[in-house]
């Protein structure tokens, strides 16, 4: 069967077909989204997932979940991982964290873009640093990256996609995705507009790991096996 693509959930027979060979793992229903996981990668170790609270122009804290690639990109996912768990401090002995910083870039069905700590955009390694893999490409929206100004300048700033976007093919390095609050994406993406900018304040006022015990609360989406129909 071929099932590199399903473009159309409607084909009931491919689906049960698939469900049937075994190779559907689960079925996610996340806000208006409704994937199919197909389990064509195995791991050998869980990977670690994290978290945003954030606020939207001052209403209430809504959660976001991510995945980080640790087992592809480790070097990578490390930084957002500390820097979600604000356990690291710089050689002034600052703690870098993206508690308290803000969403400063929302272009709809395209991207939103955040991460500048502080006076800058440090890293656990330094100012910046190279180009891990280009392993994964930009294909579906819910997608975790780097944001750099050319080549090996990555820094603490991330963008997540709202859609493909190959022209960061090989630019950027794909490190995560998003597997819960799709609801908080969705209305953060109203909040931007086609230059970038956005409209209210969007501010990450909580980040942590997830724990052990909520990390089973959500269905294990694979990377880059994902079919979506909105």
């Amino acid at each position: 069967i071929n099932a590199e693509y399903m473009g159309n959930f409607r084909m009931f027979a491919c689906r049960q077909a698939l469900i049937r060979s075994g190779r559907i793992q689960r079925l996610c229903v996340q806000s208006k989204r409704t994937y199919f996981a197909v389990s064509q990668y195995k791991f050998d170790k869980q990977r670690p997932r994290v978290y945003f609270e954030v606020e939207i122009a001052g209403g209430a804290k809504r959660r976001i979940i991510f995945e980080l690639f640790e087992d592809r990109v480790p070097f990578t996912a490390e930084n957002f991982l500390r820097l979600c768990r604000s356990d690291f401090k710089n050689k002034a002995g600052k703690v870098l964290t993206y508690n308290n910083s803000l969403i400063n870039r929302v272009i709809p069905s395209v991207l939103i873009q955040g991460g500048n700590i502080g006076s800058g955009a440090e890293t656990i390694y330094g100012p910046t640093f190279k180009d891990e893999s280009f392993f994964f490409n930009h294909d579906r929206e819910g997608l975790l990256s780097t944001v750099n100004n050319g080549p090996n300048t990555n820094t603490s700033q991330f963008l997540i996609t709202l859609g493909p976007a190959p022209w960061l093919n090989r630019k950027s390095v794909v490190f995560g995705e998003v597997v819960s609050g799709w609801d908080a994406i969705e209305e953060i993406e109203r909040h931007g507009s086609n230059t970038g900018e956005v409209r209210s304040k969007i501010q990450i006022s909580g980040s942590g790991q997830v724990s052990e015990a909520e990390y089973h609360k959500f269905d294990r989406l694979e990377p880059f096996d994902v079919f979506a129909s909105r």
